[in-house]
């Protein structure tokens, strides 16, 4: 049922539902995007009160978080350790900083780890 992957972190061979982090963030968009459309269906088509669905749906999604945690990740418990993207930085947004301060002009205490202004306080 999963196909052997080889890991990112280590030489060890892990397992994967689709052999892809990237399947695996589109398929969680997917599953977004899905139970928001029927949500707008219930609350359009058949009137039901947004909170009272949006609650119905954050209750259906923490049963199934359980269920296939019971059922899939005892099982394989490899699964329980995905892959993770390489960091990526965004082109202008690293000269905003923290709250829209620029990097270079805000005190060491807020200045993001990426900063010239950051010096070792140990």
């Amino acid at each position: 049922m999963f196909a052997k992957s080889a890991s990112p972190r280590d030489s060890n061979r892990s397992y994967s539902a689709a052999d892809s982090t990237w399947v695996g963030l589109l398929s969680g968009v997917a599953v977004g995007v899905l139970l928001g459309a029927f949500l707008g269906v219930m609350s359009i088509r058949y009137r039901v009160d947004q909170i009272i669905g949006g609650t119905v749906i954050n209750f259906f999604a923490l049963g199934m978080t359980s269920y296939l945690t019971a059922r899939v990740l005892v099982e394989y418990p490899s699964l329980n350790e995905p892959g993770s993207f390489r960091a990526f930085g965004i082109p202008g947004l690293d000269r905003i900083g923290i709250g829209g301060i620029d990097p270079d002009q805000a005190p060491a205490s807020i200045a993001t780890p990426s900063s010239s202004v950051v010096k070792d306080t140990v």
